[in-house]
């Protein structure tokens, strides 16, 4: 997904942890004898919860089962289905669904996802030919240095390209689906009671759009239990936003752990599964099977979680609902979650690039966020009703997020810059610390002899006078067994490696692995199931390895490290001044005016299409945006039109070998028959250019080529069908059953309520349809029509012929006890986006102290992170024209145009937040010519004058004469400091003069930590800033005199004034407050603000004078000063 799986999951999981719980899973049993007990999937599900449906995006499990990163692939494609089988059976065993099952592969994709698929099959063909050609350079550098040379494996290595619908390979996996599903349904008593719906390759539509659409139509239908409980399994980001659309709160996601433990397995791993297996037995010793199993279980794809999606709700509902959503009647949770999912498609998807300005590493989600909360009263109401975008709304949220940009691109500058600085540092850090390393470790081996850990003092005991009489079996076998692995850890580097005894209990087992641990030796567990047994290997970098394993190593290393592409030079310098046309330069050369319009508007467009395609299903087969990059913020909303909606025309989807044309390389045209594939590899072909050899990688800011934007040709629908057309006459009949739509497949056992309508209406002369309605008791709405080659119950199922090597595993003929049919949605109807009547929702399950996480990093006084610098810049820079974080003093009722102000503050405080105090100079101008006060410090206004009738202007009161335009000359003179206290009044000169040169030392102190902190932007900006500074820049003894800034959620404010007070000494007299009202004056001085009294003068270097960055700090200090004046 273009989201960013591994980003938006880990944003997701650590703003909102308890989303997430472990998956108990029950494990299949081994006798002695080797023979296997399968989980009884018909026994209550160990998490606690009877799931009625359980969901599958088969491509989920496809693709890792049949080329995993963690593990050798499957020798044949034969092999490939048994583990994409095992896969399956371990999903079904963790959710153990009481109704249905429905597997949903990958079909012909939508236009505007084909261009997705193209890039990534191209670069993966692109992967596997530099593997190749790295493989052979390899292969002659070892011969050159006469190593040995593992043998090639015959032919070429898997091609995950033929994952797609249309190839043999899928057409192949379809019929061993089928076999596997009558197989379960006719043998698995977890099985018998459910039904199985097959929408596989040859059924138009991505997987998880196959199912949603599934459950959009049946929760219409009568006779819908608004309480069913779905499981979906799936890797993708988009099915967490899919799930919550459909707003059906009863629903979980299943999918591998991400984290850490994802790379370790191992000893430690290894260890813990089988101490959990012995917990379980209660204490009893694992027999030799068990072993077996928790050593095997120890290769096996990392642990399930489940990911809540009623938690998740509950989240979203603690994240938003304190935000006032009066304009909309109140808070509406429904709307809140679609009006969510449309936030989240700024920060990228399948089918759009992501926007410049947002990333969601940097924070780009709670940016969206908090935007959305500030401008929800300006924006009227829902930006979304179900999948229709209000355009007038959505233009609004663009035109402000717009106005974030150039902070957004600033900020995360300075973070990038600030990361290589620590990256470089860290790296010049680790260099050092290897050679100091390197350099002692030669030291040791020249003048010491290394010893290896000493047995534990319980094997020492063992070894003692008469122990041999009282020593237990147990422990004799144990104490050999640390005997021999020590032996074997003393024996020189070649020694071969050495093989354990194979008859180990469990617990032995466990404490070998402890033991290699303890003693620095390498193991490893090999031979087939039954026959297992741990060898010890010796430490080194390759010790004992076969040829094949340490080439495949190397090669795997030095594909890892070309993985890592050379850093781009960076010409457009986002978030420096013209980073805009830089961008639009580089990224859509030679476009202008009109065109660039263009591009903003088909984004805008895709935009809606994407809502629509959540919400409603495709809109439109051939839609798609026409390039490789996103445009700004403030173009798109210029071009979202509320009185042109855009108009979607259906059309019908691809035909599979129009998609496999459109999206595989010519390196992979042995998926296609011939008369075609020669379209892709003859230079001469007609459509050639569609199939560069070559092509272009842009980074685009980021560091690996997976990241990289591969830069194709788009395909022309036209020409690619046109030249196809000429073509398909070539095909054999098989090869147009392959191209052709089918219909999607559901199966029961014999005992299944629809078993005897499907048989009945099979064996009807003519067949029949069945429309299933709540009379059936099928729990399933649609239409039931027969299939007229479908094996009939208590036939011999025709198995497909086996081709692979683990011919002990492939399926066997056998009786089928099952029936299929083809099944048929309801009519279509507008999905409902809110909750059914009837629902008993979930019980609650966060608490009140459950609140969303922010990450580290992100608070607004630090202000260290993007995402802290959100909740500031939105709610101070735009205060979506309520007068931002200013209230009205209370009190002042005179009559003035309140909205008009509000405009006015808001449009003022952006502007001091973006350093633009010319423009804040300006506005505070129209406030006063409107009669209006603003005080900084308490964040309020008041009208100084009584309003003049029909102005909406304030009439003359007592106010303060204007003496300059900006607001620091307002005042000609400033209140004299306090006294000194009586204790320096009444000491002697020499007293004074050490007190004097104190404050003095102080004061350059204070004044040093002040511009380190401006320096490291660490400072929050402003009026609240100074703050924040001035109170924490004192020393301990100071601050217990001041009130410390209050610190919210949206920042400091309310004490602050308070804090200041303190500081003039309007509070307290003392040395601090000297001391600090001097440090303020000296503040203000070197802003150019003359106050009287100013002693001494700012020291030299002081950073100060006309520079903008201190003159909002040199407002609210005036302020504060003559207030204590006051």
């Amino acid at each position: 997904s273009s989201m960013g799986v591994p980003a938006f999951f880990k944003w997701l999981v650590s703003k909102y942890p308890k989303v997430l719980s472990n998956c108990v899973e029950e494990r299949a049993t081994w006798t002695d004898a080797g023979e296997r007990h399968p989980v009884d999937t018909s026994a209550p599900n160990p998490n606690g919860i009877e799931f009625d449906n359980l969901f599958l995006d088969m491509n989920g499990i496809i693709h890792p089962a049949s080329h995993p990163e963690d593990r050798p692939p499957p020798e044949t494609e034969d092999d490939m289905y048994l583990a994409i089988f095992d896969y399956l059976e371990r999903v079904f065993a963790a959710a153990r669904p009481r109704k249905l099952l429905f597997m949903a592969i990958d079909g012909v994709a939508p236009r505007a996802k084909m261009n997705q698929q193209r890039s990534r099959r191209f670069r993966a063909a692109q992967e596997a030919q530099e593997k190749e050609e790295e493989e052979e350079r390899l292969r002659a550098e070892w011969a050159a240095e006469g190593r040995d040379v593992p043998p090639k494996k015959e032919g070429r290595s898997f091609d995950s390209n033929v994952i797609t619908p249309g190839t043999p390979f899928m057409d192949r996996l379809a019929e061993y689906l089928r076999a596997f599903i009558h197989k379960k349904l006719t043998t698995d008593p977890g099985w018998r009671g459910i039904k199985v719906i097959l929408s596989d390759g040859s059924v138009p539509g991505e997987g998880e759009h196959k199912i949603m659409e599934f459950i959009r139509q049946q929760r219409l239908q009568p006779g819908y239990d608004p309480n069913t409980r779905h499981a979906l399994h799936g890797l993708d980001a988009d099915l967490i936003m899919l799930s919550l659309a459909t707003h059906e709160p009863h629903f979980a996601i299943l999918r591998e752990f991400v984290g850490q433990a994802q790379k370790g397995g191992g000893k430690a791993g290894l260890r813990e599964t089988i101490e959990t297996e012995l917990n379980r037995q209660a204490g009893a010793e694992a027999d030799g099977g068990a072993a077996i199993e928790a050593e095997r279980q120890s290769t096996e794809q990392t642990p399930f979680q489940w990911l809540h999606v009623n938690i998740l709700r509950e989240y979203l509902r603690k994240e938003f609902e304190q935000a006032d959503f009066s304009v909309a009647g109140g808070f509406d949770l429904e709307r809140l979650i679609d009006d969510f999912i449309f936030l989240c498609f700024f920060v990228g998807n399948d089918f759009l690039p992501h926007l410049p300005s947002l990333e969601i590493r940097n924070g780009a989600i709670d940016t969206l966020i908090d935007l959305y909360r500030t401008l929800f009263g300006s924006l009227g109401g829902w930006i979304c009703d179900g999948g229709n975008v209000d355009l007038e709304r959505a233009k609004l949220f663009c035109t402000e997020l717009g106005k974030l940009e150039d902070e957004l691109l600033a900020r995360h500058r300075v973070s990038e810059e600030r990361f290589k600085d620590r990256k470089r540092k860290r790296k010049s850090d680790v260099d050092a610390r290897v050679l100091e390393t390197k350099h002692r470790q030669m030291l040791q081996r020249l003048g010491e002899t290394a010893t290896l850990p000493r047995a534990s003092q319980h094997l020492n005991a063992m070894r003692g006078e008469g122990a041999a009489r009282v020593l237990g079996t147990d422990d004799a076998a144990l104490l050999q067994l640390f005997d021999d692995i020590r032996a074997f850890a003393e024996a020189p580097d070649c020694a071969p490696p050495k093989k354990m005894p194979a008859n180990l209990n469990g617990y032995q087992r466990a404490m070998v692995h402890q033991y290699c641990e303890e003693l620095g030796v390498k193991e490893e567990t090999r031979g087939n199931e039954g026959a297992r047994a741990i060898w010890l290997l010796k430490q080194g970098e390759g010790a004992n390895e076969s040829a094949a394993t340490k080439f495949k190593r190397e090669l795997d290393t030095l594909m890892k490290t070309k993985a890592e592409l050379p850093e781009q030079q960076d010409t457009i310098m986002l978030g420096l001044p013209g980073w805009k046309d830089r961008y639009y330069d580089a990224k859509f050369p030679g476009v202008h005016g009109e065109e660039k319009r263009a591009i903003a508007a088909a984004y805008a467009e895709g935009m809606q299409w994407v809502m629509k395609y959540y919400y409603d299903g495709c809109p439109s087969w051939q839609w798609f945006y026409p390039y490789h990059y996103a445009p700004f913020a403030a173009d798109i909303a210029t071009t979202f039109d509320p009185d042109k909606p855009p108009v979607f025309e259906l059309g019908k989807p691809f035909l599979p070998f129009q998609q496999l044309m459109g999206v595989l390389p010519p390196r992979s045209s042995h998926a296609l028959p011939k008369c075609l594939a020669q379209l892709m590899t003859d230079p001469s072909s007609e459509i050639a250019d569609f199939y560069p050899l070559e092509f272009g990688l842009d980074l685009n800011g980021k560091k690996f080529a997976w990241q990289a934007v591969v830069l194709l040709p788009f395909i022309d629908e036209e020409r690619l069908t046109a030249a196809i057309d000429d073509r398909i006459g070539g095909l054999s009949d098989d090869e147009m059953r392959r191209n052709s739509h089918g219909p999607v497949l559901i199966f029961v056992s014999q005992s299944h309520v629809l078993a005897v309508p499907i048989t009945t209406a099979l064996e009807a002369h003519p067949p029949s349809e069945i429309t299933l309605s709540p009379e059936h008791k099928a729990h399933l709405s649609g239409v039931l029509k027969p299939k007229s080659d479908a094996p009939r119950p208590g036939s011999t199922y025709p198995v497909p012929d086996f081709r692979g090597y683990e011919i002990e595993r492939k399926l066997t003929p056998f009786d089928t006890e099952a029936v299929g049919a083809i099944f048929v949605l309801p009519v279509w109807q507008r999905h409902s986006p809110k909750l059914l009547e009837g629902l008993n929702p979930p019980p609650p399950f966060l608490t009140d102290m459950d609140a969303p996480q922010m990450p580290k990093g992100h608070t607004y006084v630090h202000a260290k992170g993007l995402n802290g610098a959100a909740q500031r810049m939105v709610h101070a820079a735009l205060g979506g024209g309520t007068g931002g974080m200013y209230a009205r003093l209370p009190g002042d009722t005179a009559a003035v145009d309140v909205n008009a102000v509000n405009s006015l503050l808001s449009q003022r405080d952006a502007a001091r937040q973006q350093r633009d105090f010319t423009r804040a100079d300006a506005v505070r101008a129209q406030l006063r010519a409107m009669g209006v006060e603003v005080d900084d410090a308490r964040k309020t206004w008041h009208c100084a004058q009584a309003a003049n009738a029909g102005t909406g202007t304030c009439a003359a009161q007592n106010t303060y004469p204007t003496i300059g335009s900006y607001p620091s000359q307002q005042f000609a003179r400033a209140p004299p400091p306090p006294p000194m206290p009586s204790m320096l009044n009444g000491g002697g000169a020499q007293q004074r003069q050490q007190m004097q040169q104190m404050q003095q030392m102080h004061y350059q102190q204070q004044l040093r930590q002040m511009q380190y902190q401006q320096q490291m932007h660490f400072q929050v900006p402003g009026a609240q800033g100074m703050v924040h500074s001035s109170y924490n820049l004192q020393p301990m003894q100071q601050q217990q005199f001041c009130q410390p800034p209050q610190q919210s959620q949206f920042g400091c404010g309310g004490s602050g004034a308070a804090a200041f007070a303190a500081l003039q000494g309007a509070a307290v007299t003392g040395v601090a407050n000297q001391q600090a009202a001097n440090l303020l004056r000296q503040q203000l001085a070197a802003t150019g603000v003359q106050v009287a009294g100013l002693s001494p003068r700012p020291p030299a270097g002081f950073v100060g004078g006309a520079a903008n960055a201190n003159r909002s700090a040199a407002e609210l200090l005036r302020q504060q000063l003559m207030g204590n004046r006051r």
